[in-house]
């Protein structure tokens, strides 16, 4: 991460991936599931790859880190070792979640065209990425370096990730911006009050996307 800003602390993991996984569940509950990135957070109480692997009827997850998949592995757990943008499993999936993933990589429309060749007949693609819009984004950079995952490589809103999707085969079929629990109180009530005030697109910090592939 950038150096820390007075309104948000040095360290945070992200938020709870539980208040993630309870937005996500009912895409996931009952399906095959590929998991992109499936080994962040392995060590977490919370972990979004047991939570998913839990409901789904089946899940796989892909991981770029060798380390964290061992770890998952070790876990009992159906994790690959590979690069996301690179993929063959060589079988397809009623599901495909990459959470906060795609701003992280190089090449996402290799990501995309892997995502489409991994999908079944009506299979969908979940995506969530932050919101470059969110208010908070603004507050962040107000005087020196920006708060920004040192990671990433982009940001996205809500008309540049369906252009980047229908480019590869898909179109959004539902979208939505999801809230993520504020760190410590003073900055929880301060938060609560600004984002009564604004509509979901400006107060909300996660973009969540539902794509399908095109006949």
């Amino acid at each position: 991460m950038a150096r820390g800003h007075p309104l948000q602390p040095r360290q945070w993991g992200g938020g709870s991936h539980r208040e993630r996984f309870a937005r996500i569940r009912g895409y996931v509950e009952g399906r095959s599931v590929l998991d992109i990135g499936a080994g962040s957070g392995v060590n977490r109480p919370d972990w979004m790859h047991a939570m998913i692997a839990g409901v789904a009827a089946d899940a796989t997850g892909i991981e770029l880190d060798d380390q964290l998949a061992s770890l998952a592995r070790a876990k009992g757990f159906n994790i690959v070792t590979g690069d996301a943008q690179h993929m063959d499993l060589g079988r397809d999936f009623d599901v495909i979640f990459a959470g906060e993933v795609i701003e992280h990589l190089s090449c996402p429309g290799a990501f995309l065209d892997g995502a489409r060749r991994h999908l079944a007949q009506n299979g969908i693609l979940v995506l969530t990425t932050p919101n470059v819009f969110a208010v908070s984004n603004f507050v962040y950079r107000i005087g020196g370096q920006p708060r920004v995952n040192t990671g990433h490589t982009c940001w996205f809103d809500e008309v540049t990730l369906r252009q980047l999707l229908h480019r590869h085969g898909f179109e959004v079929i539902e979208r939505a911006f999801v809230p993520h629990r504020t760190p410590g109180r003073a900055r929880a009530v301060v938060a609560s009050v600004v984002r009564a005030m604004l509509p979901g697109r400006l107060a909300y910090n996660t973009l969540l996307v539902v794509a399908r592939h095109i006949d």
